[in-house]
């Protein structure tokens, strides 16, 4: 597990866990890809699920650097990105990341956005096929990252 301030970093069987409260750095980019080559010598799928919570959307610029360095070189099966917020700041971030995943797809990896766990966790379960892990324990390995972040 990646520590970057209120944001965490970890893998759960043949998934990349991020869980952002906070913008994150060029470090936790690298970390990702890193877990998703080393998953990737383990299983033949290997998806991302990424949880944003509060303010943090976009990583850093040095961040964003690092992440478009490594989207082309990424053979991810999938990509969810869940947004955990309400109001007129959430219909905004969804816009402007729906717009940006649309423009910067150059992974070739699926991505979607979502607005809660479940839904990601049940389209990610579809790409990833008889690959997939358990819904239930990732959904608990994830409320256990978001417990890690806060405490």
């Amino acid at each position: 597990m990646l520590r970057q301030g209120k944001n965490l970093i970890a893998t759960w069987e043949n998934l990349v866990l991020a869980h952002w409260e906070e913008s994150p750095t060029a470090e936790p980019m690298r970390a990702i890809h890193e877990a998703h080559l080393a998953l990737l010598h383990r299983y033949p799928k290997v998806g991302h699920l990424v949880v944003v919570r509060g303010g943090a959307v976009m990583p850093s610029a040095e961040g964003r650097e690092v992440a478009a360095r490594y989207s082309g070189k990424s053979r991810m099966s999938s990509i969810a990105i869940v947004l955990e917020a309400e109001g007129f700041w959430a219909g905004a971030a969804r816009g402007f990341l729906t717009t940006v995943l649309f423009l910067r797809s150059r992974s070739g990896a699926p991505t979607q956005l979502f607005r809660d766990v479940d839904s990601a966790l049940e389209w990610q379960n579809a790409k990833l096929g008889d690959a997939a892990p358990n819904r239930v324990a990732t959904a608990a390995a994830l409320r256990e990252l978001r417990r890690q972040a806060r405490g």
